[in-house]
């Protein structure tokens, strides 16, 4: 399987295969697909135990929304977040802060200046 390297965390990524599959690729940090990102032709949905709790624009940036879905994981699923970092960035106290404020709906707080 090949990986994924978001800025916290290792996806694990997984090509579907048009025969049978009606997806194209699969993003997942817990190996079991319990919290993943999944391409479709024509959406890209954030899928929580397969419910989807967001859905994006193909043309929209994936490793934006692989940010996006790391925040989701760390405030639903700590210790799956936990397990899935790849500890090469180890966040500022500042990063870390910011992160909080946004997880905990006070991201207005992060506005510099």
């Amino acid at each position: 399987m090949t990986v994924f390297k978001s800025s916290q965390i290792t996806w694990g990524v997984m090509s579907g295969d048009a025969a049978c599959d009606d997806w194209i690729t699969t993003y997942c940090a817990d190996g079991d697909g319990m919290v993943q990102v999944v391409v479709y032709a024509d959406r890209i949905e954030l899928q929580d135990q397969l419910e989807v709790c967001n859905t994006w624009a193909v043309d929209f940036d994936i490793c934006e929304i692989l940010e996006n879905a790391q925040l989701y994981i760390g405030a639903t699923y700590p210790q799956i977040y936990e397990d899935a970092m790849h500890w090469e960035h180890v966040p500022t106290i500042e990063e870390a802060r910011e992160e909080m404020n946004y997880i905990n709906g006070y991201a207005h707080l992060n506005q510099k200046g």
